[in-house]
């Protein structure tokens, strides 16, 4: 736990919003959560209770939705949702915490202009689940750090982030391209990686842990994986071959968030592809020294952008964003759950 006494001034003023879904189901095939407002970013499944977590862009909170009981509640974090300056995006809920997720903080339009409006905060927030209290980390001193690592590069917009079996979170931020690394148990932030001269526009959109001590990391401006030694005194990117390079051309995806299924044990990873509306499917047999293009899992059945893919229950499924809805959101009220769980067993058990 992080500072208790902050726990217990944000727990007194968080929301705890429990809701019946509108229609009971079962969480096998497509599924149609009703949540008014939701437009989730990211979601995870946490091993530890079978729910998933969501990133709620607009509403800059964290939903918690129980599959098995059909319900869900939103966590409200102090000073950021509701501050029309602030998104939230990215979740990460892993084997290694069993009462502990984390939310990305960021600037509100960061993404949707390109880079070209920074303002709003960048942070990352921890919920523990069982009391509901909370710890915001702002990032804006690592980032600066990192910036002058880099040459001058503004360094914004988090997108996706992972925790290592020793508790640390690696973050990656999209725009001026760094990896930061948050030591949780006593709040301290690093610089991980920063190169320079560092790449401006959208670069780092998605990081998954293939083994203990292995970070890959998708680097949709150069259209390639990217892997890290997280013990290494200085880390450096080295750079994956991806073969069976003529069923895809790996420059023109548009990636988004990495997740790799539980059942591969760190030889299959997921990489939404927004612009071509799939799920691109990568293998590796070597450590990720190389990686092979298995499948385009189409997800264009329900519209909308599949932005991230997540697991739960055993079943493997991607999210939707509807940025067509305008920069605030829109009124809708039902967001598709794509069931895509048979399509990437075949997929990565390809050898």
């Amino acid at each position: 736990m992080f500072w208790k006494d902050f726990f217990l001034l944000a727990f007194g003023f968080t929301t705890l919003l429990y809701k019946s879904l509108a229609q009971s189901q079962n969480y096998s095939g497509d599924v149609m959560l009703q949540i008014p407002d939701f437009y989730p970013e990211n979601g995870a499944g946490l091993p530890s209770n079978g729910k998933v977590y969501f990133s709620s862009l607009y509403k800059a909170s964290v939903i918690e939705y129980d599959p098995l009981n059909n319900t869900y509640r939103e966590f409200k974090i102090p000073g950021i949702s509701g501050n029309p300056m602030a998104h939230v995006s990215g979740i990460e809920a892993s084997k290694w915490s069993s009462d502990t997720i984390w939310a990305i903080i960021d600037p509100a339009f960061v993404f949707a202009t390109n880079g070209a409006n920074m303002t709003g905060p960048d942070g990352l927030v921890s919920i523990n689940i069982t009391d509901q209290s909370m710890d915001i980390i702002y990032l804006k001193p690592v980032l600066e750090r990192a910036q002058s690592i880099n040459g001058g590069t503004r360094v914004v917009g988090a997108q996706d982030l992972v925790q290592a079996p020793d508790g640390s979170v690696y973050l990656i931020i999209s725009f001026g391209q760094a990896i930061i690394k948050i030591v949780p148990q006593t709040r301290a932030l690093s610089v991980f990686y920063s190169p320079k001269p560092a790449i401006s526009k959208i670069s780092y959109t998605g990081i998954e842990l293939v083994s203990n001590h292995t970070l890959v990391v998708w680097n949709t401006a150069e259209g390639r994986f990217e892997t890290f030694e997280i013990n290494s005194p200085e880390p450096k990117a080295k750079f994956v071959k991806i073969l069976n390079s003529k069923s895809l051309d790996s420059r023109k995806i548009y990636g988004d968030a990495l997740f790799g299924p539980s059942f591969a044990q760190g030889r299959c990873l997921l990489l939404s592809n927004p612009g071509a509306k799939t799920i691109e499917v990568f293998t590796s047999n070597n450590g990720w020294n190389s990686a092979t293009h298995r499948a385009s899992i189409d997800a264009s059945r329900h519209g909308g952008f599949p932005s991230f893919t997540y697991e739960t229950l055993g079943k493997i499924y991607f999210g939707l964003c509807f940025f067509g809805d305008g920069p605030y959101g829109g009124n809708r009220t039902v967001f598709p759950q794509g069931d895509i769980t048979q399509e990437v067993v075949e997929a990565c058990k390809q050898k």
